[in-house]
């Protein structure tokens, strides 16, 4: 599936933090031309009536931009956000905070589980995330490994760079440690000749560029968006444990490090 942007749903509560999705959606929504839904939710009708008054007045200073506001009563954040993704097609678009935990990164409790109840796409605003447009030549950066699974994030990317009129860039990353067996091609050719055939199958007409990147995955993306991208595309192994979603790895530290969203799809829903 492609899941086109119909619309965003930012989840808003009272922190400062969540607000730090508003900019990316901003963009996004003005870029695509689609509305933005600011939603919050609340365990009893004053609290969301308090909620809904919350979110009209922030609405009310967010200009060049159809701006919906949505409030659910509900004891479980993620639960509601999800829901309401799921009800009105939209695309979550939230902040990360990317802490470090226990031996790994952690997202957020709110949205870890709210990843692990989407069907679709959704787009993380890291603690790094730089706001604005680039000046010129940004693409969307859609990031393969060589996996077939990895590859599914095509479909997305593709449509996305279209409706936000963005260039879409292939990225894959040759890890120095990487074993390629005995081949008459050398690595660098065996990665150019599969990034130039998968430019060909996304697009045969006009094929995307391509970059093939060295050094460790997570870095490395996060360098490039940094120079060259608007959006970061990744699919994501998703897995539920604990009322918690854990990303892969790298995606996580894509997350945390990179100055652009990141756009991720499940790896199971792709």
């Amino acid at each position: 599936m492609t899941w086109p942007i119909q619309r965003l749903l930012v989840p808003i509560d009272p922190s400062d933090r969540s607000k730090l999705a508003l900019p990316s959606a901003l963009l996004l929504g003005r870029r695509a031309r689609v509305p933005i839904v600011l939603f919050n939710w609340s365990v009893d009708e004053e609290g969301a009536a308090e909620a809904k008054r919350c979110l009209g007045d922030l609405a009310a200073d967010l200009p060049g931009v159809t701006v919906e506001v949505a409030v659910a009563e509900h004891s479980s954040a993620a639960r509601s956000v999800g829901a309401a993704a799921e009800r009105s097609g939209a695309t979550v678009v939230m902040a990360a905070h990317g802490r470090s935990g226990v031996g790994r990164m952690l997202l957020g409790s709110v949205a870890e589980e709210t990843l692990g109840l989407l069907r679709g796409p959704s787009v993380l605003v890291g603690p790094a995330v730089v706001e604005g447009e680039r000046a010129g030549g940004a693409a969307l950066a859609a990031c393969v490994d060589g996996s077939p699974w990895s590859e599914a994030v095509l479909p997305v990317a593709s449509g996305w760079a279209r409706q936000l009129k963005l260039p879409l860039l292939l990225v894959h990353v040759r890890e120095p440690d990487a074993s390629y067996g005995s081949f008459e091609q050398s690595p660098e050719e065996m990665e150019s000749t599969y990034l130039d055939g998968l430019a060909s199958r996304v697009d045969p007409a006009a094929p995307p560029d391509h970059a093939l990147l060295w050094g460790e995955p997570a870095q490395a993306i996060a360098s490039l968006a940094h120079e060259r991208a608007d959006l970061v595309a990744m699919v994501t192994h998703v897995r539920g444990g604990l009322a918690r979603t854990v990303l892969g790895s790298i995606a996580m530290q894509v997350v945390h490090h990179s100055q652009r969203p990141v756009l991720v799809v499940p790896r199971q829903r792709a």
